[in-house]
């Protein structure tokens, strides 16, 4: 989860504006959230870890 100027999803940086980072926003570790895609399929995501913003060098 990261602020929008920071996105990239190929290093798995979601933006907290998505719709999914969104509803990421204030789970816990092991906590779940599920969502319907466009085309209908249910996705289930679980929190594995939350690290705090400035633990996590800039370039990591």
């Amino acid at each position: 989860m990261v602020y929008p100027v920071q996105a990239d999803i190929s290093r798995g940086r979601v933006s907290v504006l998505t719709p999914v980072g969104a509803a990421l926003i204030g789970l816990r570790t092991g906590q779940s959230i599920t969502w319907e895609t466009r085309d209908g399929r249910n996705n289930v995501l679980t929190v594995l870890s939350v690290i705090n913003v400035v633990d996590v060098p800039e370039d990591a």
